[in-house]
């Protein structure tokens, strides 16, 4: 069974939040989120272009980057506004997430959902808290903290630069193993609706069930994109698996992974997390290796 590198991939909260993350990035499904609800068109436009959602409860407009919670009871405000000022961090306003819309290469006419540029990733927290708001009275509205977390918008793309995170991607998705194969193998992870692939390197998106090669693809709208370069982004097979950052090496027995930095194995150790972040068999050894 397939299994994602990642540790805290194995939380349930996580899992669940990368998903609706995943899903509400793209513009049309914020969209149909509000579909049936009692709400000015111009107020759901204004909500979806600047990310927002309408929660399963109907309960709450939700930002699919930050999570940030505005009561639905609070739909005369200006949700652009409330967005601005209660959430300065917000990737998506920050343009760190640029999320997925459908835009149209005029000399191919082809259809691909995110303007392609380099990503660039420094280490980021796995998981990130979720605030809502709340109107205490006429002219005063606090921001408090929740007891959930969803996973880090700008986390997102590093996870995936693992090859073996992108494959765990692939896991529920209606591609042949040959097909995920060959996008994983491009640069490519699964967006986990319709046929909806990304590149964890330069953020281009597209539906990869066409019949083109997704590298000629991937060429074609963004001839600079890391993975292309001759190096082939080395990240997925020699960095840590953990802190995606520092080289591996420590080898794990008896399985030979060779998954972790120094550091982030005396971390799993302190915390006796005694399993290969990988295939999860138990370790038995711990071998430091040098490089030559």
């Amino acid at each position: 069974m397939l299994t994602p590198s990642i540790e805290n991939w194995s939380c349930p909260e996580a899992l669940q939040t990368l998903k609706k993350f995943m899903r509400m990035k793209f513009l049309e499904n914020r969209f149909d989120s509000f579909s049936g609800f009692d709400l000015k068109r111009s107020k759901v436009y204004s909500a979806v272009y600047d990310g927002f959602y309408l929660s399963d409860d109907k309960a709450f407009f939700v930002c699919f980057c930050c999570g940030l919670h505005i009561p639905t009871s609070l739909a005369d405000l200006n949700i652009v506004d409330l967005h601005c000022t209660f959430s300065l961090n917000c990737a998506y306003l920050k343009h760190e997430e640029l999320g997925l819309k459908v835009w149209y290469d005029v000399a191919s006419r082809f259809a691909y959902y995110c303007v392609p540029r380099r990503i660039e990733c420094n280490y980021q927290q796995t998981l990130i808290k979720i605030f809502r708001l709340e109107k205490q009275s006429t002219n005063t509205i606090v921001k408090s903290v929740t007891s959930k977390q969803m996973v880090n918008p700008n986390k997102v793309y590093q996870l995936f630069q693992m090859r073996e995170n992108r494959t765990f991607s692939f896991q529920h998705s209606k591609y042949t193993t040959l097909e995920a194969n060959t996008l994983v193998e491009s640069g490519f992870f699964y967006c986990g609706f319709g046929y909806i692939v990304q590149c964890a390197f330069c953020a281009l998106s597209f539906d990869g069930k066409l019949r083109s090669n997704p590298s000629l693809i991937h060429k074609h709208l963004y001839p600079g994109c890391p993975f292309l370069t001759a190096s082939k982004y080395e990240n997925d097979r020699n960095n840590c698996v953990v802190c995606l950052v520092e080289p591996r090496k420590v080898l794990y027995s008896p399985c030979n992974h060779l998954v972790t930095c120094v550091a982030c194995n005396e971390r799993l150790k302190q915390k006796n997390m005694l399993l290969c972040p990988v295939c999860r068999s138990a370790v038995v050894m711990r071998i430091n290796c040098i490089s030559p």
